[in-house]
């Protein structure tokens, strides 16, 4: 029986990398991908094979491909990645999808690269979304009544109660 060459740590390390919920990327500071998760190809639609030695950007679509490796690039030659963002994205395989993303520069020996970990955030997105929605149609529901009430010659009112006036018309107040 062959030992195996890794230790317990170097396979915790990648127990970790492979059975992550959030989808992990590395990249050197060309934008070429390393090495990326099980989670990461779970979300673009790619396989591992078809991602590793390529740039990053040919998961999202053909619009937006130019545009994300320029920013990357301009972020690399400056040092400042953005550690934090939130972003909505289309991959390539048509999937829409909000994310967090964090990112970090790591060294291994002489070498430096970009580790970049995606949180798919789309349901509280859209929730926060129909929130807001809801929030608006409320408002606006609230300013046609609310007129409807000023204009009427009947005195409106509502009370809680403990007899605290809610709500009064004009004419009520007149």
């Amino acid at each position: 029986m062959e030992k195996s060459s890794k230790t317990n740590n170097e396979l915790l390390l990648d127990a970790v990398w492979d059975a992550s919920a959030d989808a992990m990327r590395i990249t050197d500071l060309n934008g070429k991908v390393i090495s990326v998760n099980n989670a990461y190809c779970k979300m673009t639609g790619f396989d591992k094979d078809s991602l590793t030695g390529y740039p990053f950007n040919i998961v999202y679509t053909k619009e937006s491909q130019n545009e994300l490796i320029r920013e990357y690039k301009d972020r690399i030659a400056t040092g400042k990645i953005l550690e934090r963002l939130e972003k909505k994205v289309m991959f390539l395989n048509g999937n829409k999808r909000y994310l967090e993303q964090s990112n970090s520069y790591i060294e291994m020996g002489n070498e430096k690269y970009v580790l970049s970990i995606f949180r798919d955030i789309t349901e509280f997105m859209l929730a926060v979304e129909e929130v807001r929605e809801s929030k608006e149609k409320y408002k606006n529901l609230y300013r046609m009544i609310r007129m409807m009430c000023d204009n009427s010659p009947d005195m409106i009112w509502a009370k809680d109660l403990n007899n605290h006036y809610l709500f009064a018309n004009r004419a009520m107040c007149e």
